[in-house]
């Protein structure tokens, strides 16, 4: 969440979860692992894909934020999503 001076300005919600952390893939197949390991016992929800969120600085200038959440950075067409939007 990115917080204004008026309350949330922005948020993202992770889009590249962690497998077996996050979500079991094949879970139908897979998902006896939640009976013998610490993996995810219920699928979490993934977001819509890599956002900016604009922020703003002192002097109302606009600064660009691209985020990325832990696993999400090991993906660089994630960063490279949010840097080429501003180029």
């Amino acid at each position: 969440m990115l917080i204004g001076a008026h309350g949330i300005a922005g948020q993202y919600v992770k889009s590249r979860l962690v497998p077996f952390g996050e979500y079991i893939p094949f879970r139908s197949e897979l998902g006896w692992l939640t009976s013998v390991s610490r993996a995810a016992p219920e699928n979490m929800v993934s977001g819509t894909g890599a956002r900016v969120l604009d922020a703003t600085v002192r002097g109302g200038r606009a600064l660009p934020i691209g985020v990325l959440i832990c696993f999400e950075s090991a993906f660089p067409d994630m960063s490279r999503y949010d840097a080429n939007r501003f180029l």
